[in-house]
């Protein structure tokens, strides 16, 4: 994979996540449930370095991985349980 910030790039993100459920929560007994999103948009090189710079720099930031176009970070906040996976898949354009 290759990246730098002259280029534009296709951004598909893909945001899979999982929150404590208010609704079928009770007290000592937490539930969960999962959430999905799906977005696209065009980004300058240097605004997608910028936003993934914030990403790694969050309190609940875990982990990057990187290959074949795309870059998935994995969130987890360990006071809640909650987590989620934000997948970027790039596309020079």
């Amino acid at each position: 994979m290759e990246f730098n910030i002259y280029n534009k790039y296709k951004v598909k993100v893909i945001n899979n996540y999982s929150y404590q459920d208010p609704e079928t929560s009770a007290p000592g007994d937490i539930n969960f449930s999962e959430g999905y999103d799906e977005s696209e948009r065009i980004d300058e090189g240097g605004d997608f370095a910028s936003a993934l710079a914030c990403c790694l720099l969050d309190k609940d930031f875990s982990e990057i991985t990187f290959g074949d176009n795309k870059i998935i970070i994995e969130f987890f906040d360990p006071t809640t349980g909650e987590s989620s996976t934000l997948t970027y898949i790039l596309e020079a354009v």
